[in-house]
């Protein structure tokens, strides 16, 4: 139903960071096809995530400029983002230098890992429960980049089998200088870094300890151990392991893990794990937690983070300021306590509104007085009752939605309130409690005040049924509030479970991470034969070993689904983040088929119960009367024939009549009156038979139960699948042209918990309706007739089907071979004769396809998660006709922005660096990281950022002497983001020549040996694609007088393809 077949290994990684980079980027105009990370994205994430307050010039100093690509030498003042008039029109333009790319993101994201294998590769062990990264990453990366700087400084001479061009393991490691990672920087094509004398000596001292203030190993040689500490070395100390595995957010692990929480202090007198925390162990065999304070910044405040003096900063000190966000109520991202309780608040509002909201608008809206339609009237006559029911109906739902939202925001806003990880106020978890109370209070005042007794059972079930989810609310306020006072540290941590979505999410990030290097890992090991003998360098057998991968799995179905969530992994290994909305919209499809079970039992049990003469003739009496006697606003005879149900019509005419003068003023009311014997009118249309009645009704109950339940079943799975489709690129986001549709209207998820409820409803209705009609048609005795009819036409209809499938089957073994004919005289007879022979039957076809679009219509209005009409008939000229499944995709995407794995590790990074500053994570470490990528991941290349926009404008100008190439890649990695396509153009033919050299260097320095080439090639010529998708058509006539004139100068200089090996010539 919902499954799919999903990519593996490394292609799926790459396209889950093109997601993730799709979500981090904020413009909605149109995303940057580079996959780069602007301040102004930092700036949105942190304000919305976390509610931090930071200016573009301190994400640019602090953070940005601490990535590999930033020189040491820029001028913040000069390049950071400008805002303009920033007030009056919300406009910011961005600097092209301040972007992170995707390569430097992967850095960012791989310092855990990196900081884990340090460890262990010292024999420093990892605390308990800690997922281990695969010990052989940095000896294998080490390796290829020794393999890959080898094969450069070589010449690529070193042989075509692979093993001949790289170190045998027994050689020594090189020697660490200067100039040798000088050629590492331009063995991956990174020039400009190589050139930065500055940036060299930093990373040298990483790795060597000289100059260092801090106790570090001294390494002279690029071994294991050393290249371990070179990418650790700026970020190790400040890394703590155990965060993996604490029950805290990430705020509290990076920013607020300061002091203790008082009333925690006195559970325990076990030594502190560090200066910002204490364990807690309830039973050590099940549960090992680190609760760390959780101090309150409920109002706004300003905080600082102390930043050394350097050439990249100018100020000693930057500081942000923490906004107040109302957690409690943060369905965005989702920083609430307990979601349970939000959750089960949302059920709480839904059947109080249903119970007494909606009925007590129904009287009201009848209680607006207007003159009443006349029935039988024209539009003009009923122009003025028209207008006044029009007015009231306008009346009515503007209160109706400005009441709910008052409603809402009382009930469902202050009975959350405390319902924050942070809070240590005691009287606001009292206070949603109050309101909790109070509402439970509300269906039993307004039972005995409103109703008076009068209940009906419907509405007293819905009363009854809201005091349970409101009782859960208040249970849950009592047990936040008497947290502080908890005597027992299992109590304690009892009051700390809801934080384990907090734990499952960053276990389900390090899980990713490490499934991405050990993914990584396995394109490496990926050997055969023929590659072995062909591909010369690791950096080319890993970029063919990657085009050649395309492995999937099958996942996202139903029982799959239910397995995963069963068994907690689809927490703690895929990392999927359901919000309180679609929780709460799931249970109450739960509700709606709790509901639709009572009401078809009831249903049921009332046609079995009340089937008699009298309570059918009664009820006629009122829908007939309704109809033929209230006319003109007027009764005819004053008095309603259902007020006389216990006199025949006879004894009225003859007794009642006569004594009224208005029984002969307007009409024949004995002729009226004759016509409403209703005891007749009853016992002709009373079923003879109590089944007739009881089971069409019974097995419509049933059906609508089975489709609101199987609704309910549904959503979840289908949530996780369109979740997990994005992440695998399977629905792309990056270069997608909807991810900017999603990008807008963000309001639209507001409607989607009424609109799942409510198409439940709809739908379970629809289909206990529909069988509920099949049935009866098929057993009421005075349609029965019609039914054998009808019966016995579709059986002789679908025995000739079968028949002429028969034949049709028969003769394409016989005449047919694929698209062609083996008897032409035979098949054109053949189908002459079936020809006619469908057109008769093909009547049946219209009515089965309306049938079956009838019935998958009725099923799909409960799935407002799934397309119904493909893209072909959805847009009717600009109005999308089912733009529903876009709400249910928008809130995916929204919590996915804020709660997805990765975006939560960039998060983690960012609090840790605004609060430390330089101190962590510098600018020769990230270079360090930047060539652990290049080595392990060197297809992750094709989103390098390297350069300015002019620079390389320039090299374009310049012609084929401003192009340098280098072993593996391009020298300077192009970042030029072309508006035109002039530019885009320029750079197309920039790229051919580019790659042209490239072969012909290859060629001559290696004769027949060109399998690498070819794997390079594929690369650039992806590239070219891209850019050429990108280009905006022109005018014919422009593109025609471009052709001329490209075709003259070919003319003038014709190419060198005259040589021997058809390739052109060189010059040494």
């Amino acid at each position: 139903m919902v499954a799919f077949d999903r990519p593996v290994g490394a292609p799926a990684d790459t396209a889950e960071l093109n997601y993730v980079c799709a979500l981090h980027q904020t413009t909605c105009d149109n995303s940057r096809p580079s996959a780069s990370i602007s301040a102004v994205d930092i700036q949105c994430f942190l304000t919305s995530r976390y509610g931090l307050q930071v200016s573009i010039d301190v994400i640019t100093r602090v953070i940005l400029q601490s990535l590999a690509w930033t020189p040491s030498t820029i001028n913040t003042s000069n390049n950071t983002t400008k805002a303009i008039d920033e007030h009056q029109q919300g406009v910011i333009v961005e600097d092209e230098t301040e972007q992170m790319d995707q390569m430097e993101l992967l850095t960012i994201l791989l310092i855990p890992c990196l900081c884990k294998a340090q460890r262990m590769a010292t024999g420093r062990p990892l605390p308990q429960h800690v997922r281990e990264p695969a010990a052989s990453v940095l000896p294998m990366v080490c390796q290829i980049i020794q393999d890959d700087v080898h094969f450069l400084q070589e010449g690529g001479s070193g042989g075509a089998h692979r093993n001949q061009s790289k170190h045998k393991h027994g050689a020594p490691p090189p020697r660490l200088t200067a100039a040798w990672i000088q050629s590492v920087l331009r063995a991956y094509g990174e020039e400009d870094l190589a050139a930065d004398d500055d940036l060299v000596t930093a990373m040298l001292q990483l790795v060597s300890g000289a100059g260092s203030t801090q106790v570090r190993a001294r390494h002279e040689y690029f071994t294991p151990r050393a290249f371990g500490q070179a990418l650790t070395a700026d970020v190790l100390h400040k890394y703590d392991p155990a965060d993996e595995t604490r029950y805290s957010t990430a705020w509290q692990d990076a920013v607020d893990a300061l002091t203790l929480r008082e009333h925690f202090q006195s559970l325990t007198s076990s030594q502190s794990h560090n200066n910002n925390s204490i364990d807690l162990h309830c039973n050590p065999q099940q549960l090992d937690v680190t609760v760390l304070d959780t101090t309150a910044r409920s109002e706004d405040e300003e905080l600082s983070s102390p930043l050394p003096n350097n050439s990249n900063s100018n100020n000693n000190n930057v500081s942000f300021r923490r906004v107040f966000t109302a957690p409690s109520i943060d369905l965005t991202a989702e920083t609430y306590r307990s979601k349970s309780l939000l959750v089960v608040l949302f059920i709480g509002v839904m059947l109080n509104y249903i119970a007494y909201i909606a009925s007590t608008g129904v009287r009201a809206y009848d209680a607006m007085y207007c003159d009443e339609l006349i029935r039988g009237d024209s539009w003009i006559s009923n122009a003025g009752a028209l207008a006044c029911a029009t007015g009231n109906s306008v009346l009515w739902w503007s209160l109706t939605f400005l009441g709910l939202s008052v409603y809402g925001i009382i009930l469902g806003g202050l009975g959350s309130l405390g319902n924050s990880p942070d809070n240590t106020r005691p009287f606001l978890p009292l206070a949603g409690a109050v309101f909790a109370f109070l509402a439970i209070l509300l269906p039993i005042v307004s039972a005995e005040t409103k109703d008076e007794g009068t209940l009906a059972t419907g509405p007293r079930f819905l009363r009854i049924l809201a005091i349970f989810p409101l009782l859960y609310v208040l249970v849950m306020h009592l047990l936040h509030f008497t947290s502080s006072s908890m005597d027992s540290q299992c109590e304690a941590t009892l009051i700390l479970q809801p934080l384990q979505d907090e734990q499952n999410l960053k276990s389900a990030t390090h899980f990713k991470i490490n499934r991405l290097v050990d993914n990584a890992l396995a394109i490496h090991d990926s050997t055969d034969a023929a590659s072995e003998q062909i591909v010369m360098s690791r950096f080319g057998h890993a970029l063919h070993a990657f085009s050649k991968f395309h492995e999937t799995e099958r996942v996202g179905g139903f029982f799959w689904t239910w397995e995963q969530i069963w068994d907690g992994s689809i927490n703690r290994q895929e990392g999927v983040w359901y919000s309180a909305r679609f929780l709460a919209a799931n249970v109450a499809q739960y509700v709606v088929a709790l509901g639709v079970l009572v009401g078809g039992s009831l249903l049921t049990q009332a046609s079995r119960d009340g089937l008699d003469l009298d309570t059918v003739a009664k009820w006629l009496y009122q829908v007939l009367d309704s109809v033929l006697v209230a006319e003109e606003g007027e009764d005819t005879t004053g008095l309603t024939c259902s007020q006389i149900s216990s006199k025949d019509a006879s004894e009225f005419l003859t007794d009642v009549c006569p004594s009224w003068p208005e029984c002969n003023t307007n009409r024949n009311v004995e002729l009226l009156c004759g016509l409403l014997d209703m005891k007749m009118l009853a016992e002709a249309l009373l079923p003879s038979e109590e089944y007739m009645l009881t089971v069409p009704v019974a097995l419509g109950a049933i059906a609508a139960f089975l489709t609101a339940f199987l609704l309910a079943l549904s959503y979840l799975p289908s949530v996780t699948s369109t979740t997990l489709k994005l992440r695998s690129g399977v629905l792309p986001t990056l270069n997608s042209s909807k991810i900017i549709t999603y990008k807008k209207d963000q309001v639209m998820v507001t409607l989607l918990f009424g609109s799942i409820f409510w198409s439940c409803m709809v739908a379970s209705a629809l289909v206990g309706f529909i069988i509920f009609c099949i049935l009866f048609f098929f057993l009421y005795e005075r349609t029965s007739f019609y039914a054998q009819k009808f019966f016995v036409i579709i059986i002789g209809a679908l025995l000739a089907v079968l028949f002429r499938t028969l034949i049709m089957n028969l003769g394409r073994q016989k005449y047919f071979q694929a698209f062609y004919r083996t008897r032409p005289a035979s098949a054109n007879l053949y189908f002459l004769a079936l020809e006619w022979a469908n057109f008769a039957l093909t009547v049946a076809f219209a009515l089965i396809r309306f049938t079956k679009l009838l019935a998958v219509a009725t099923l799909s209005v409960g799935r407002i998660d799934t397309h119904i009409l493909s893209e072909d008939v959805t847009f009717l000229g600009p109005i999308d006709m089912d733009n529903a499944p876009t709400m249910h995709t928008r809130d995916i995407l929204i919590h996915e922005a804020h709660r997805h794995p990765y975006i939560e590790a960039l998060g983690s990074f960012y609090l840790t660096k605004l609060r430390y500053g330089n101190k962590y994570c510098t600018r020769a470490g990230s270079t360090w990281r930047l060539i652990f990528v290049y080595a392990l991941m060197p297809w992750m290349q094709k989103h390098r950022i390297a350069g300015q926009l002019e620079d390389n404008k320039q090299d374009v100008e310049g012609g084929d002497s401003s192009v340098s190439v280098s072993t593996f890649s391009k020298a300077r990695p192009s970042r030029l983001v072309a508006q035109t396509n002039d530019d885009l153009h320029d750079e197309n033919e920039r790229l051919r020549k580019e790659l042209t050299r490239l072969r012909v260097l290859m060629t001559a320095r290696h004769g027949k040996n060109t399998a690498e080439t070819d794997s390079l090639s594929m690369y650039f010529n992806d590239a070219q694609k891209r850019m050429a998708l990108k280009q905006n058509e022109k005018d014919k006539d422009d593109r025609s007088r471009d052709s001329k004139k490209k075709k003259k100068k070919v003319k003038k200089d014709p190419s060198p393809s005259n040589n021997t090996s058809g390739m052109p010539a060189i010059s040494e």
